[in-house]
């Protein structure tokens, strides 16, 4: 039994007794709950970047279009693209390689992403 709602059912508050919301998810070990607060955070960060990638190309779009034919400002605005672009691929591939590495070293695709733990 997950020990957070063993202790959720056996120590009454002042205010009443506390219930974990339905849908809480309940995690065997330590490890498990570690490791999906981490996928998550990994999620999180991904999302972020690939929406600052989105944002950052559309002000180099921006800066493209208000160049007015200025070779300087044309050059910025594609080195901005090109600087984004690159930006947008290593956030496609971290996932990627991670797979790959786990492929490799541990037999498993998510090894790295979700680890399994065993007690020695």
């Amino acid at each position: 039994m997950n020990k957070l709602k063993l202790l959720a059912d056996t120590v009454p508050t002042v205010m009443g007794q506390v219930t974990p919301p339905i849908g809480t998810p309940t995690f065997t070990s330590p490890e498990e709950g570690l490791v999906k607060m981490l996928n998550v955070a990994l999620q999180a960060v991904l999302i972020v970047a690939g929406i600052f990638t989105l944002i950052n190309f559309i002000l180099a779009g921006y800066s493209y279009i208000s160049a007015n034919g200025d070779p300087k400002k044309v050059a910025q605005a594609n080195l901005k693209m090109t600087y984004t672009a690159i930006g947008l691929v290593i956030i496609v591939l971290t996932p990627l390689l991670a797979a790959i590495i786990g492929i490799t070293v541990f037999g498993r695709w998510d090894a790295i992403l979700n680890p399994q733990f065993t007690k020695i």
